[in-house]
């Protein structure tokens, strides 16, 4: 239908014309409320100009049309010349009327089109965005809205906002073209596997490269942990550019564990032996599988044992095990003989200091060991309640002699601790600690076997009025709320389970942070745990303070200045247990809360000085140190560690005997304890009890009467024994 418009002149700026008018459906007004309603101006196909219902308050309830004229000699693309027809359209969604055509008319020529609509007239048609006049793939409107020319083709392959994508890939995505909206180029370095030094390790993740279109090279950063502990990780580096568009890329790490044989042992003929290989951390890929071969002076095949070459499987978690016999030949006149296991390489491990496993064969009797475990009727505990009920505290005998019958001495008990059960020589001490103050107290027990070899332990537990509260919350970050773990001490370490997430029995934290760094560490197959001192802070850390001493053992306390600055690494109190045989030795590493100071000497209590006195060394006994870095150490054994304290060294390792001069408990009893600490260089030049020069040292005065504390009540628990 063609309409010859009326028209008037109208002060408006040239070249331009201008449509405008109202617009009925059905004799209904489209109003300018009516924001989904828009007229278009079409040209050839070409949207030319559109109109939004209400867009320009100025136009009321009308629409107002653009027509952009061009009366150069060379007419350029979008603009129009007297005599050219338009059309006009309304839509509405994808729903549009049919075409109205209008003459485009002299130069600022204003044409009022009303337009009257039956319904019937208005359908459903292809979504005008979708109008390609030049098939470059990008719609015009678009093209218009992005200021590019809906009849060059080329410039779909351009990119106008210069930031690396053309046109037609930003369009396709959704993007805006005039924006810069792309992240950057980011290549992470590659997947890497590296071996563990350690509980953990410092890796070099390598560089990341990052480029932006407009911004060039930018610098990549990543989320790695400055320590990896073993196992799979998964580290997420980003790119930003100053747009603020993020590129992010994973890269695989992959920590090998280290993996070691348990501690040797010495074994009974007709025994059952557990030969044990742990990780020090998860392995990436399960099962693990750690081959061995088996020599020694004693025979296989079932002559003197049963353990033949093979291989240890770890299906998940860190141990792995196999189980083997040792024959009785009913010779008692033979030479000592040995089973010696060696590790083999593993594809997924890393091989540690003990790949080495020697178990003796002795037809002589061996002492049986004790373990204690205490039982509130929640489980393991080393904390009690009073209102809780009787307290059942197991002696746990391990015996290499299957044929031993044992008995049991409870007499080393507090004397406060009233035994319940009506049997004192049983494996069993039940006591109610309802009649208790609150406090700590000490379980004591001996137990020898049918040729009267005794082996002793003690435990120590702690008094509570009430339960402590717990909630939801998930203090140890293990995953497991509180108050479904409990305060009780699964692995028996004097540190509750809610508060405690370390698995490995040979780690202990150092302080009480659930973090990576300060792990006290000693050998694997063995067991650490808190010391009196540490236990009675209730710090839950291994770690205490000259007041925490003072506090555990009632004595006076310091003034200022005459606190812990003595002991700038800190007061280590932990027991070592698990032993194979009693005077073994064990290997403890202690990470520092600072460098060790130039002249350092470790101290530790000695019963013969009645003082504490300087670590003494011998071939069972020895301190070395190695530079580590601040709360990380190398493992036990490694080749880090040098003798002696040295200077600005961050880690400590003792060699300690057990029963020998530097076991604070001086019982060979296949355990030890040790709280001691570093001192640095002092005014003070004397070490002991025995007299010389310097500035008095208030602090060794508190360590002579601590001293002397323990030696009181270690004589009088003999006096009380009748030994």
């Amino acid at each position: 239908m063609m309409l010859v418009a009326h028209s008037a002149m109208a002060a408006i700026p040239e070249p331009d014309n201008l449509l405008y008018g109202t617009v009925t459906v059905d004799g209904t007004p489209v109003t300018a409320a009516d924001k989904n309603v828009s007229l278009l101006l079409e040209y050839q196909g070409q949207i030319i100009d559109r109109y939004v219902m209400g867009e320009d308050p100025a136009a009321q309830d009308r629409y107002v049309l653009s027509v952009p004229l061009d009366v150069i000699d060379e007419r350029r693309d979008g603009f129009l010349r007297k005599g050219d027809v338009l059309t006009v359209r309304y839509q509405m969604g994808t729903s549009r009327s049919a075409a109205t055509e209008v003459v485009v008319d002299d130069r600022g020529t204003s044409v009022e089109l009303n337009l009257a609509l039956r319904g019937v007239d208005i359908i459903d048609g292809p979504d005008p965005n979708s109008q390609d006049t030049d098939g470059d793939g990008i719609s015009d409107v678009a093209e218009v809205a992005a200021g590019l020319n809906p009849f060059d083709p080329s410039d779909a392959l351009l990119d106008a906002d210069g930031d690396g994508v053309n046109n037609l890939d930003e369009y396709l995505a959704g993007r805006d073209l005039n924006a810069d909206d792309e992240p950057p180029l980011l290549i992470p370095p590659n997947d890497i596997e590296v071996p563990a030094t350690g509980l953990f390790t410092r890796v070099d993740l390598g560089e990341a490269t990052a480029f932006d279109a407009l911004d060039g090279a930018i610098t990549a950063t990543n989320d790695a942990r400055p320590q990896m502990p073993p196992g799979a990780h998964f580290v997420e580096w980003k790119a930003s550019d100053k747009s603020g568009n993020v590129a992010t890329e994973t890269q695989l790490v992959i920590v090998k564990p280290i993996v070691n044989f348990h501690t040797d042992a010495v074994v009974a003929e007709g025994s059952s032996v557990e030969l044990v290989a742990e990780l020090n951390g998860p392995a990436a890929i399960y099962p693990v599988s750690i081959p061995y071969t088996v020599a020694g002076t004693a025979v296989g095949g079932g002559v003197d044992h049963t353990l033949a070459n093979g291989e240890i499987l770890i299906q998940s978690g860190l141990r792995g095990s196999v189980n083997f016999q040792v024959i009785d030949d009913a010779d008692g006149g033979e030479t000592q003989e040995t089973i010696v296991v060696t590790m083999g390489a593993s594809a997924n491990v890393v091989l540690g200091e003990k790949t080495v496993y020697t178990a003796q064969i002795s037809d002589q009797n061996i002492a049986p060991s004790v373990e204690m475990v205490a039982d509130q009727g929640q489980g393991q505990t080393r904390l009690v309640v009073t209102d809780g009920g009787p307290v059942t505290v197991n002696a746990l005998v391990s015996d290499p002699d299957p044929g031993d019958i044992h008995s049991y001495d409870w007499s080393f008990s507090d004397s406060q601790l009233l035994e319940t059960d009506g049997d004192s020589s049983d494996g069993q001490f039940v006591f109610d600690p309802g009649n208790l103050s609150p406090g700590f107290y000490t379980v004591a027990v001996s137990v020898r076997d049918s040729s009267l070899a005794e082996s002793r332990n003690d435990l120590v537990i702690a008094v509570l009025s009430e339960a402590p509260l717990l909630t939801s919350l998930d203090s140890d970050g293990d995953g497991i709320t509180d108050d479904i773990e409990g305060f009780v001490d699964t692995d028996g370490d004097g540190i509750p389970d809610y508060l405690d997430d370390l698995e490995p029995e040979n780690l202990i934290r150092a302080m009480a942070s659930a973090s990576d760094e300060y792990l006290i560490e000693t050998e694997p197959g063995l067991t650490l745990s808190l010391g009196y001192t540490a236990l009675s802070s209730k710090k839950n850390r291994a770690i205490v303070d000259v007041d925490d001493v003072a506090l555990a053992f009632s004595l006076p306390p310091l003034e200022e200045g005459e606190r812990s600055e003595q002991f700038p690494g800190g007061i280590f109190d932990f027991t070592v247990s698990g032993l194979a045989q009693p005077s073994d030795s064990a290997y403890v590493v202690l990470p520092q809360l600072a460098v060790i100071p130039k002249r350092a000497v470790y101290r530790k209590y000695s019963a013969e000085t009645m003082a504490w006195n300087a670590f003494i060394e011998n071939d069972r006994n020895a301190v070395y140190s190695a530079p580590g870095e601040e709360g990380f150490c190398p493992p036990p054994k490694s080749g880090d560690y040098r003798p002696g304290l040295n200077q600005g060294d961050w880690c400590a390792m003792l060699f300690i005997e057990d029963g020998g001069p530097n076991d604070a408990d001086g019982f060979a009893n296949q355990r030890i304890k040790d709280p001691g600490g570093i001192q640095g260089e002092t005014e003070s030049t004397t070490a002991s009890g025995g007299g010389g020069g310097g500035r008095f040292d208030p602090f060794l005065l508190l360590l002579v009467a601590l001293s002397a504390g323990l030696i009181y009540r270690s004589r009088l628990r003999r006096v009380n024994s009748g030994r």
